[in-house]
């Protein structure tokens, strides 16, 4: 039986809820910036505010976004922003 691949939403929140794996390095009502070690490296995520109320997400990652590092951070963003996280792009 093939092996089942994680969500990145799932591993979003997994990265999350390992100690240290997660590090907030700026936040403010304008955008986040944080470090995630991942499974494979320590890449950094930036979210911004744009002007039409949306985050736009991006990660020093080979996925760049839509990856678990972004999903990771959207969930501590949310509750600050009380929003659904923007677009990704």
């Amino acid at each position: 039986m093939p092996k089942r691949q994680e969500s990145i939403v799932l591993k979003g929140r997994r990265l999350l809820m390992c100690n240290g794996r997660v590090r907030v390095l700026r936040a403010k009502e304008t955008g986040i910036l944080a470090g995630v070690v991942g499974d494979h490296g320590k890449y950094y995520v930036r979210g911004l505010l744009a002007e039409d109320g949306k985050t736009v997400w991006t990660c020093t990652c080979p996925s760049q976004t839509g990856c678990s590092h972004v999903e990771a951070i959207k969930l501590i963003w949310q509750p600050i922003r009380g929003t659904e996280g923007g677009s990704v792009g």
